[in-house]
């Protein structure tokens, strides 16, 4: 089987993703690599060095500023003082000479202190001089290549022919090394300043301040109201078109797992649709997950697959959504959906080719994202069908006839190229007793599938068979509720689903439902006077019908489809069950989920690279490309709603047999951070090969463990840890080494809090007394609580202490309450979260165990013994709020609602801010997150629930694992006039950005350098793991295309902090065609998934990405597999 262009490229940069800028990064690395050979550890000491330089002569203008302003003051308490003055009494003011002396003086002595510094490290150089006859070099020292030069023309050569001398050029060398500030560009703040909110009919945020979420009894609906329509009114109206849509909702993985359901259900499904469709010719049908179709067509014959091509290309079968699966839209990161969404695109362009999906389906994630409308819009699809909305969000657009609008995103402005058509099911469920029409009682009779059996209806009225003694009267039910339904839209086109979950699996099932319902088509459409045309349809009939009748009532109300902006979280689905819960739900899971989405982008990246850079690679990769695919799927099958929503080994430990660490660096910009490794000798040292003179920054610290009443060390393991050097979408090999006189830059001094003393020969260690104990390195200064071991605040390097008092807190689980909700109430679930009111502040009598590791390149407290239950992060004193899907979106607090409802899916950040600050907290995994108070973040750690919340899984949640969260914490001042008057507690505004510097923590924390481990001389091919069944091991195939997906982020233009990178925002111009080594032969610009062909350009020179915006390009290289 051969599978195309499924070598993208899925960047992470700060301005665009995936090679923005490549080239030219890539020349001023080389440049900057030859400067620097052997200086890396040098250059990282000079810069503390100068940082302390430049702060005394800070220090020093502070002195002469005040000496200034006393003596202006008269002079009068001015005491001439040999000595510098005694305390509490200023020196006389100096004289300007004496001072440019003194100034003269520091910079000498840094200038001296560089210069002897240097000479350690042998690195010695001179600018030219003008007089080439003079030539000489002071103090030859020997460097790896033969020239090396930089900007300025500088050389340094070992054959001694090139003139140096010592001081000014270290100077140059240190500056042309530190990476300058990334700067936001100016087209970026201009598109910034009119992308706060889109301009929108319908802002959700402004509906929920007018939404009063009461709850009152509705009738036969029970969350809306009663509707009526007037009998004779209605047969002037424009015909009522009525579209009934079979179909069936298959979880690939919920009560069961993914081959359970398709042996024991699904593949019936797509056995009995085939027979029953090409039986029943006005019967149709839909169908969207393609993990199971998948399956389904490759155990089937061609005569088969032509009889599927043959339904899909006559409309009576359709293919909505396309995707593998059907997303979750709350905890799945943006790449693996989009991941997805090509996997199950691209199995249709390759078996399907004239084939494609039109229309979106969406009807069992529980609370839906306008990222997820962005990328369907971006995939070319045209409209979307939507179910699980608030209930109370539905009774007012259901009020005012709003159930359909065009959802547009909150960046957007007027912008409505990216608007999505969206239908929203007005009632409880995509079930057949919730379709038909407002009455669930009603319309349960008219599921004929119970008529064998299967089921019973829950409000006690069984189905009838049709016959010709009670067509009539069952006919004149149904269309009561039909005519009721349609007074909920504009147009007289209804929408009417059939099916459930698992439906349709028998050949019983499509004969019931099938001639009940045409017996009462042919009834209802024969009545004239009922005004009706009633058929079976797909949901791309539906469209069809209602687009044309928007054309049709063009200038009227009829015709108007508003807008929309905004999200559907957080889902309630009655009373006050807020689906909060699964936010949080099995965190391991969730973490496992994005290391790897982490591993699968490496890897896709690392095989474009090798394909087109190394023709030599291409038989490996040929080799190990099928499980590149089946690691694909396999992620893509876990964003399904029911396992995202939702066991790693122990750490590796490093032995000698494997003594080298690849470090691999997946994101588009340098990067110099440290990398860990476990090892089982003390007495261990990095190297880099590469720069073998140059030591590395390195430490090693005992590797700790919890027993049930101490904390120990662990017998002959050791972390290792080195600051690692790594070029933008490149390798950089490091070598262990054992030797008796190894130091590893010596030990980290571990300083230890616990129930009793830990001592060790191999570490210093000690009791922590004083009441606080601090970490800081030349940025930041980190306060701690010593009891706890909690972060209490954080000052950084321009002095202003900021307040985070970090905690840890308990939420408890109420008790039914059947009184308040005539006996409907649940218990927190794994969906639900219900709590018996606020959190509790955990806080053991004698403090949390913990460990401190300080170290020369690395600083951390791990705290052991944290208390189970619901755990929460509260950081303190901020005031607006905000969290990220794809984007950020603003939230509030309102009193109406309950605490669980201002629980909000955070799939990668949060930040609060005022005027002043913003702090962010990133996340390395999908937790829920609120802000209960103001100035208050909190994140749900875990959740342990022993019983079953009424939502289907029939369990709890008591599988819980130990699950190590990471996540960063980002203290920001704010610039108020380059917000460019964007204020954040502003009405009108309903989206903001990170900036640079929040972008590129977000994208390290996502996908941190990578360490594989291997031994020289090892084979350059590899087994298949012992539990990958060969059979299974499809013939995969690259063939000569790769597709390039570049995005570009929005950045905030107003936050103080800058960022040393390489980077440049480049105004979002991108070359498409200049980013490879090798020229592609054909660039053609693509749907996002690449389903749908678009332009087609040899050059695209100089692409223009607007910020946010999302381009995909097939790229046709001559190299490949045919």
């Amino acid at each position: 089987m051969r599978v195309n262009t499924r070598k993208w490229l899925f960047g992470g940069g700060l301005c665009v993703f995936v090679f923005v800028e490549l080239q030219k990064l890539e020349l001023k690395l080389k440049t900057l690599e030859k400067e620097i050979k052997n200086n890396d550890a040098a250059m990282m000491e000079m810069r503390q060095k100068l940082r302390a330089e430049r702060l005394k002569i800070k220090e020093f203008e502070n002195m002469k500023k005040k000496i200034s302003e006393a003596s202006a003051d008269g002079g009068e308490n001015n005491v001439d003082s040999a000595g510098g003055g005694a305390p509490g009494v200023l020196q006389l003011p100096k004289k300007a000479e004496q001072i440019r002396k003194e100034q003269e003086n520091v910079a000498a002595a840094r200038e001296h202190a560089e210069e002897e510094e240097q000479a350690k490290r042998g690195v010695i150089a001179e600018p030219l001089n003008n007089n080439n006859d003079n030539n000489h070099i002071d103090n030859e020292v020997p460097v790896k290549s033969d020239r090396v030069s930089n900007s300025r023309g500088v050389l340094l050569n070992r054959n001694g022919q090139t003139p140096t001398n010592k001081g000014a050029i270290v100077k140059k060398f240190f500056a042309d090394l530190v990476m300058p500030y990334a700067e936001v560009g100016q087209d970026m703040c201009r598109a910034i300043s009119n992308m706060s909110a889109a301009r929108s009919d319908i802002q959700m945020l402004d509906l929920y301040n007018t939404i009063p979420f009461d709850d009152p009894d509705g009738g036969v609906w029970k969350q809306g109201f009663d509707i009526k329509y007037d009998e004779e009114k209605v047969k002037q109206e424009k015909r009522l078109e009525i579209i009934v849509t079979p179909h069936s909702h298959t979880d690939p993985g919920w009560i069961t797992t993914f081959e359970g359901y398709y042996n024991s259900q699904t593949k019936y499904i797509f056995e009995n649709m085939l027979l029953s469709l090409q039986s029943m010719e006005r019967m149709r049908f839909i169908y969207a997950e393609m993990s199971f179709f998948e399956k389904w067509w490759a155990e089937i014959n061609d005569e088969q697959r032509a009889a599927v091509q043959r339904l899909l290309h006559q409309g009576r079968l359709e293919i909505v959504s396309g995707a593998w699966v059907m997303t979750d839209e709350a905890n799945a990161h943006y790449f693996a959906t989009v991941s997805e969404w090509i996997e199950g695109h691209e199995w249709i362009a390759n078996h399907i080719p004239d084939y494609k999906p039109k229309n979106h389906w969406s009807i069992d994630p529980f609370g839906l994202s306008s990222t997820l409308a962005f990328v369907v819009s971006k995939a070319n699809l045209s409209n979307a069908l939507v179910q699980r909305v608030h209930y109370s969000v539905k009774k007012h657009l259901a009020e005012q006839k709003q159930l359909e609008f065009k959802w547009r995103q909150l960046w957007s402005g007027a912008d409505a190229s990216n608007d999505l058509f969206t239908h929203v099911m007005p009632f409880y469920s995509y079930d057949v007793p919730h379709t038909c029409g407002p009455d669930p009682k009603v319309c349960c009779q008219f599921d004929f599938w119970r008529l064998s059996g299967q089921a019973a209806c829950p409000w006690g009225v069984p189905p009838e068979e049709i016959t010709e003694r009670n067509l009539a009267r069952r006919a004149a039910i149904l269309y009561d509720q039909y005519r009721k339904k349609a007074q909920l839209f504009r147009r007289n086109v209804l929408f009417v689903p059939l099916g459930d979950d698992f439906r349709y699996g028998s050949a019983e099932e499509w004969r019931l439902q099938h001639d009940n319902y045409i017996r009462l088509f042919d009834y209802i459409n024969a009545k004239k006077e009922w005004n009706v045309h009633v058929r079976f349809g797909t949901l791309g009939d539906y469209f069809e019908l209602d687009h044309a009748r928007v054309e049709e009532f063009k200038g009227e109300a009829d015709g108007e489809v508003p807008v929309l902006s905004g999200d559907f979280f957080t889902y309630a689905d009655r009373n006050d069950h807020y689906w909060s819960g699964y936010y949080t739900s099995r965190p391991f899971y969730k973490r496992m989920d994005r290391v790897l989405q982490h591993y699968l982008r490496s890897a896709e990246i690392i095989v474009s690279l090798a394909i087109s850079k190394d023709s030599r690679a291409e038989s490996i990769i040929q080799e190990m490309y099928g499980l590149l695919v089946e690691a694909r799927r396999h992620m893509s099958l876990f964003q399904h709603h029911d396992g995202v929503t939702g066991t790693a080994k122990d750490d590796v430990v490093v032995d000698y047999g494997q003594n080298e660490v690849v470090v691999f660096n997946s994101l588009a910009q340098p990067r110099h951070e440290v990398v860990c490794v476990q090892t089982k000798h003390l007495k261990t040292e990095v190297s880099r090969p590469s720069y073998p003179n140059i030591p590395v920054p390195q430490q090693i610290a005992p590797v700790l463990k919890r027993t049930s009443r101490n904390i120990e060390f662990e017998f002959g393991k050791y972390e290792l840890c080195f600051m690692a050097t790594v070029p933008p979408f490149g390798f950089e090999v490091y070598k262990l080494h054992s030797t008796p006189n190894a130091v590893g830059g010596g030990a980290s001094k571990v300083s230890l809090r616990s129930r009793k003393k830990i001592t060790s020969s191999d570490f210093m260690t000690e009791l922590i007394q004083e009441p606080y104990f601090d970490l800081d390195n030349e940025f930041v200064e980190a306060h701690f609580d010593a009891t706890t071991g909690l972060l209490k605040s954080v000052t950084p390097s321009d002095g202003h202490e900021v307040s985070v008092n970090l905690s840890f807190v308990q939420y408890g689980v109420r008790s039914k309450n059947p009184g308040k909700f005539q006996g409907g109430d649940d218990l927190s679930g794994a969906y639900l979260f219900l709590p018996n009111g606020p959190a509790r502040e955990m806080r053991p009598q004698n403090g949390y165990q913990y460990v401190v590791v300080d170290g020369p390149i690395m600083k951390k407290t791990d705290i052991y013994d944290c208390c189970h239950g619901l755990l929460l992060l509260a950081i303190s004193d901020c005031y607006c709020y905000f969290v990220i899907i794809f984007q950020m979106i603003k939230r509030k607090r309102f009193a109406k609602l309950p605490l669980q409802a201002h629980f909000y899916p955070m799939p990668t950040s949060a930040f609060i801010e005022d005027n002043s600050n913003r702090m962010t907290i990133f996340s390395a995994q999908s937790l829920g997150v609120a802000s209960l108070e103001s100035g208050w973040l909190e994140v749900m750690l875990d959740r342990r629930l022993n019983q079953d919340d009424g939502r289907g899984l029939f369990q709890g949640v008591t599988d819980n694992k130990i699950t190590r969260s990471k996540f960063r914490l980002l203290i920001e001042p704010l610039d108020v006039n380059k917000r460019l008057n964007r204020e954040p507690d502003s009405k009108s505004t309903t989206t903001a950005y990170h900036s640079l510097v929040g972008h590129y923590v977000s994208l390290q924390l996502q996908y941190p350098l990578m360490s594989m481990f291997s031994s020289a001389g090892q084979s350059e091919t590899m087994a298949s793991p012992t539990d990958y069944n060969e059979e299974s091991n499809k013939k995969y195939a690259p063939a000569k295309s790769k597709a390039l997906i570049l995005h570009r982020l929005g950045a905030e233009c107003g936050s103080k902090l800058r960022l040393h990178s390489f980077c440049s925002t480049s105004d979002g111009k991108v070359k498409v065609s200049k980013l490879f080594e090798g020229k592609p032969t054909r660039i053609r610009e693509t749907s996002l998934t690449l389903l749908y062909e678009g332009n087609s350009n040899d050059n695209f020179d100089e692409v223009q990405i607007k910020p946010m915006d999302m381009r995909t390009f097939r790229l046709d290289f001559t190299r490949g597999f045919s």
